[in-house]
């Protein structure tokens, strides 16, 4: 809405600025209880139904750190965030943060949620420089650098067993997350 201000679109600003207040008000429609966390979404189903999908998803945290970061003091906030670290972060031996519950792109374990990404791993990174534990932060950030070819160079994953780079070599979206948590640690 603020860049349809700026290049001087009112009507594009305030329909953008009406779909923000609607996601705002139904945004407890995903929230699970039971999981003690929002969900990943809503999925329509063939016969037409909504059904709630509470896959446990790092983005969903990620999507209150950059879009509204005041709202991590929120319980629900904090919950999923819980949840989320509880469930995805170190669920294999190699450690760092899977995506998503049963994450199967380019799977190279069966026997875990998925593989560990950089940028996941990064944003709960983020997530504890918001709360102020930097401690934790940090271990983050040195496993997202240790992943690292011998040239520096991040890809998009890393094997749930060895650690060793999986997917997309160097991947721009790694090395930009990177850099943003280091900001944020290190304003």
């Amino acid at each position: 809405a603020r860049l349809a201000d700026t290049m001087s679109h009112p009507d594009i600003a305030r329909t953008w600025r009406s779909a923000a207040e609607r996601i705002q008000n139904n945004l407890n429609t995903l929230y699970d209880d039971q999981r003690n966390s929002f969900g990943k979404g809503l999925l329509l189903t063939q016969s037409g139904e909504i059904e709630k999908n509470s896959t446990i998803d790092i983005s969903t945290l990620y999507s209150f750190i950059e879009f509204s970061p005041n709202s991590i003091k929120d319980e629900k906030v904090q919950n999923t965030a819980d949840t989320a670290i509880r469930t995805l972060l170190n669920s294999s031996p190699a450690g760092g943060v899977v995506r998503y519950e049963h994450d199967n792109y380019f799977l190279a374990d069966k026997s875990h949620l998925g593989n560990p990404w950089m940028i996941c791993t990064l944003w709960v990174a983020q997530y504890y420089i918001l709360t102020g534990n930097t401690t934790d932060a940090k271990v983050l950030i040195d496993w997202v650098i240790a992943k690292g070819n011998n040239s520096g160079t991040l890809a998009e994953q890393a094997d749930p067993v060895n650690g060793q780079q999986i997917g997309v070599s160097p991947l721009v979206w790694s090395h930009a997350e990177l850099i943003n948590t280091l900001l944020a640690l290190y304003p």
